[in-house]
């Protein structure tokens, strides 16, 4: 349990931090996109770090238990998958991530459900706090 503490703590605020940034900085977030997928080394190198991220997460935490924990095994497939789909088929995730930008209320509706998975993992993984007071 300590391990799926600890990695409901990263994600959790790594959800919350990057819900507020496609909230806060969709312009500038958009641009940043737009200049990744003009550039295919950087690509291949995003892909690579998804999928090392992706194999790290679920050989460290690969829990299939009907229990909070089973969200962050779920959040680890889905990082291994879209490394290796990044690297297959870099194009499908440029288009999905333009297809994001350009449609704001999706966008918007993205970053609300990261943000309610940050919360729940956050809660989760300091709630013992709250019963020691």
């Amino acid at each position: 349990m300590q391990r799926s503490t600890f990695l409901a703590k990263v994600i959790g605020w790594y959800c919350v931090i990057l819900s507020l940034v496609m909230i806060f900085r969709q312009e500038q977030i958009k641009a940043i996109f737009q200049q990744i997928a003009s550039e295919q080394a950087l690509l291949f190198i995003v892909g690579i770090m998804t999928l090392i991220l992706g194999l790290l997460l679920v050989i460290s935490h690969n829990v299939w238990k009907m229990r909070w924990p089973l969200l962050i095994t779920l959040l680890s497939w889905l990082t291994l998958i879209s490394g290796i789909v990044r690297l297959i088929y870099p194009e499908i995730g440029i288009e999905a991530a333009l297809w994001w930008f350009e449609n704001t209320s999706w966008l918007i509706f993205a970053a609300t459900i990261y943000l309610l998975i940050g919360i729940y993992l956050l809660y989760k993984a300091y709630s013992h706090l709250f019963y020691e007071l």
